[in-house]
């Protein structure tokens, strides 16, 4: 029998009721997947020497640029304004639980990942001196903010939201690796550990789900068959660096193609994951 949980109230106002049992092990599910996707992502990439020969060739081909006015934004100040901007549109909508998964979601983010780098993950000894880079602050940074508007903006805003963000996040991601900030297994990593802790946070109180279903669907599907077209031209400007003398360029290439995969995917299922609750409860009207 499915469990149903109850409909609170915020100051009065109903809110969407938690979400189902199915509903709750999805979450868990993609936690888990994401949390497994990590581990493997940072064992291949740092740990087996293919993979630190590949991201090391991608890393020289990179320009090694000491400054970046995209990049350069990212700070304290910066995370914290963009959280005032999450609490403001959560309260305007009234709905401060939501306004306090998504600063969860930044928070934890940038908590978890600062810990990982620097107290708990570490490079072989031959590598040692360059310092681990596994997670990128600066993508679990765009990439936590990017899913707390997410979580936060009403039904409607996210099929806007949605492609925005993945426009933004596969520039950032590129950015990080051409300039030589991070290698492509760093911002990977980032956006597996906000997909998550998303789906831990929204455990406790999801966004309400849209009422009609089929366009949200219709943007995930686009972003999926771009991840798909960028998975392709990955594997293809691969196999080109390795049949080519001057494999720098196609490097570039691969890894880029890559990279949006990764965001496509990642956004498509921070979609996917945003809409699956259902109300337990009929005649409870919920708030957007």
């Amino acid at each position: 029998m499915a469990e149903r949980a109850r409909a609170t109230r915020w100051r009065g106002l109903a809110l969407p009721a938690l979400p189902r049992a199915s509903a709750r092990a999805e979450r868990i599910g993609i936690a888990v997947l994401a949390a497994v996707a990590f581990g493997v992502v940072f064992a291949v990439a740092v740990w087996t020497e293919h993979g630190r020969l590949a991201e090391g060739a991608v890393l020289d081909a990179s320009t090694f640029a000491t400054d970046s006015s995209l990049l350069g934004v990212v700070g304290v100040a910066s995370l914290a304004a963009a959280c005032v901007g999450l609490v403001a549109i959560g309260l305007v909508r009234r709905r401060g639980d939501l306004a306090l998964v998504a600063v969860g979601v930044v928070a934890a983010s940038t908590g978890v990942g600062q810990l990982l780098k620097h107290l708990v993950l570490s490079r072989p000894t031959l590598v040692a001196e360059q310092g681990n880079s596994f997670p990128s602050g600066h993508m679990i940074a765009f990439a936590g903010v990017a899913a707390g508007l997410l979580v936060v903006l009403p039904v409607a805003l996210r099929l806007v939201a949605a492609p925005v963000a993945s426009v933004v996040l596969s520039l950032v991601a590129v950015r990080l690796v051409h300039d030589g900030w991070h290698r492509p297994s760093d911002v990977v990593g980032s956006l597996l550990l906000v997909v998550c802790l998303t789906a831990v946070g929204t455990l406790w109180r999801p966004p309400a789900p849209p009422t009609r279903r089929a366009p949200h669907r219709i943007v995930e599907l686009a972003h999926l068959g771009g991840a798909a077209v960028a998975g392709v031209v990955a594997i293809v400007a691969a196999l080109v660096a390795t049949s080519s003398r001057a494999s720098g360029e196609p490097l570039l290439v691969a890894a880029s193609a890559a990279l949006v995969a990764a965001v496509l995917g990642a956004v498509a299922t921070l979609s996917w994951l945003l809409r699956r609750p259902r109300a337990s409860e009929p005649g409870v009207r919920h708030l957007r």
